[in-house]
């Protein structure tokens, strides 16, 4: 993800995510545990729920399909998140940031607000093969996890 501010890079495989100041490994077929920003990870999921806590903050996603969108609601670290993910758009709130971008299944740009900036930064976030292969509850906990730093 970029925005004006910073990049976040993640390789995500099916071992895990990893990245400068991101070490996460997967836990069998349903969990994330490691250290991500100096700040302990454990999100695990089922059918259409993750839960977990991430900086000793609860996790508590709900995720469901309607067509070829998906929609993740609930708390990320304690904070309101409610964001969709469609072929064409990523839109919605995770952790404080409102996302507005457009574009394909693999690149989406656009604006992302946060807080009580009153300025939109120019953000991009690209999304690999190997986490739009994920299923839906995983995948999306993984982009609640980059979209809320």
């Amino acid at each position: 993800m970029d925005t004006q501010r910073e990049r976040i890079e993640a390789r995500i495989d099916p071992n895990g995510i990893s990245g400068p100041m991101i070490e996460i490994a997967r836990e069998g077929d349903d969990a994330l545990k490691g250290v991500a920003f100096n700040q302990p990870v454990f999100i695990h999921w089922a059918k259409d729920r993750a839960s977990g806590l991430v900086a000793n903050r609860p996790v508590e996603l709900t995720v469901e399909r309607n067509a070829s969108d998906l929609r993740a609601r609930g708390l990320y670290t304690g904070s309101p998140v409610d964001f969709t993910v469609s072929p064409d758009a990523i839109s919605g709130i995770v952790r404080g940031c409102s996302y507005w971008l457009k574009g394909s299944q693999s690149a989406f740009q656009g604006f992302r607000q946060c807080g009580l900036r009153t300025a939109q930064e120019p953000t991009t976030v690209n999304l690999p093969q190997t986490l739009q292969a994920k299923p839906d509850t995983e995948k999306m906990a993984i982009l609640a996890f980059l979209l809320a730093q």
